[in-house]
């Protein structure tokens, strides 16, 4: 590879081969990485010297030359920045990944802390904009809404994750092969192979064949085909967990009494059959995330969710109920930014509910209209960092009455969605 400095401030490359099984593609990945790291640094001739000593000696002709190209890549991220990067290993090869959920997961794992007065969403959004620029990460469509990363991108952080000990992507092959010795390292598991015996999956879970189910922090079963876990197995053996995904997996009541014992749970993913949280969720006094599949009607979150006052986020798939008349005392959750997707009577003004998450910016709700007279719309201007509201109205049955609203919301306002809602231009 002849890479000449024709100007200050000007790289170009003259002639690059192609040798072995490399393709165009890897050239594209090679030019972007290249210029990823140039577009950030000064304008010295100096610095820009140094990025053309560190590739004077490549020569593509293989995968090895072009994993240094990403080292180098790699080198240049700002520290805090590095493990994050390498968690993209944890999604499969060519899978499209959604932004969203990746920041999801680098502040699930713990990987993310506030910075100089800018809070964790607010650093991510930082993260992913650096990955961008540095060409790392591919944008799909130009929205930066989703990406993509190249399979020797993915290789390289695969190799970096299980050097560094950061996470494992474990197979069934190496559960039923590994000895305890190599178990010890996997601290982060997340299982991909879709493959799995049931058989391998207990040994995750049983201290005495596995030593490293006391230490893991972070376990990710969300790729598992089974619906069920064997009998033999038991969460609470894995009392420093931080983050638990088994939203594959519907848990018995057992299981879910003993996700309690986990104490220093952030983040917890999880499938159930049930009217409401376990009691024993109470305990869960560091939980920032709580994901809830519920495969019955609507699930009653109150009146364990009031424990849990470092709760930033909550998401169920299907409609949660809370309320305010279950506890003694008053009681705020402070940092909730995110409630998905709760249900409200529209018999009663529910505005008073919402005087309980003063931080919200996400909301998304139901109004269930089906028996009522006369409709409340709650009153979300108490709401006052409000920035994005769902509400869907559901009435069962055909209506016999008008529906008539009062909006009340909050300046801070900046996107509304209405569904069922039929309204008169003089309402809009």
């Amino acid at each position: 590879m002849d890479i000449d400095v024709v100007e200050f401030g000007l790289i170009s490359v003259h002639d690059v081969k192609l040798n072995g099984g490399n393709s165009p593609k890897v050239l594209d990945l090679v030019l972007d990485l290249i210029g990823g790291v140039i577009s950030r640094k000064e304008k010295k001739e100096a610095l820009w010297l140094e990025v053309l000593d560190n590739l004077s000696s490549f020569i593509f002709k293989d995968e090895e030359e072009v994993m240094k190209v990403i080292q180098l890549s790699y080198d240049h991220l700002s520290d805090q920045l590095n493990p994050c990067f390498l968690y993209l290993a944890s999604y499969p090869k060519d899978e499209v990944i959604w932004i969203s959920s990746l920041k999801d997961l680098w502040s699930d794992e713990g990987l993310v802390e506030p910075i100089d007065l800018k809070s964790v969403e607010e650093v991510t959004e930082v993260y992913v904009d650096e990955l961008i620029s540095s060409s790392l990460v591919i944008v799909e469509d130009g929205s930066e809404q989703s990406c993509q990363i190249h399979d020797l991108v993915h290789d390289f952080c695969s190799i970096k994750a299980r050097k560094e000990k950061l996470f494992d992507l474990t197979s069934s092959i190496v559960l039923s092969s590994s000895s305890s010795s190599d178990l010890m390292l996997r601290r982060r598991t997340i299982i991909y192979d879709e493959d799995i015996h049931s058989d391998n999956i207990s040994l995750l879970f049983n201290p005495e064949k596995n030593p490293c189910a006391k230490h893991l922090l972070s376990c990710d079963l969300s790729l598992l085909p089974s619906k069920v876990l064997p009998h033999i197995c038991h969460l609470r053996h894995l009392r420093l967990l931080i983050r638990l995904d088994v939203q594959s997996i519907i848990l018995p009541d057992t299981l879910l009494n003993e996700i309690g014992m986990l104490v220093h749970l952030r983040c917890l993913n999880i499938s159930m059959k049930a009217k409401a949280l376990p009691p024993s969720f109470s305990k869960l006094c560091n939980l920032e995330t709580l994901k809830v599949f519920n495969c019955g009607s609507n699930l009653v979150l109150s009146p364990s969710i009031w424990s849990l006052a470092r709760l930033r986020h909550v998401d169920t798939e299907g409609t949660c109920s809370v309320y305010d008349s279950d506890i003694d005392k008053p009681s705020k959750l402070e940092n909730l930014t995110t409630l998905k997707f709760l249900k409200l009577s529209c018999l009663v003004d529910s505005g008073d509910i919402f005087k309980r998450f003063p931080n919200l910016r996400t909301l998304d709700f139901h109004n269930d209209c089906s028996a009522a007279e006369q409709i409340y719309f709650p009153r979300l201007d108490v709401l006052n960092t409000l920035e994005k509201v769902s509400a869907k109205l559901w009435c069962s049955g055909s209506r016999t009455h008008v529906l008539q609203f009062d909006f009340h919301f909050p300046s801070s306002l900046k996107e509304v969605i209405l569904d069922g809602f039929d309204l008169t231009s003089d309402e809009l």
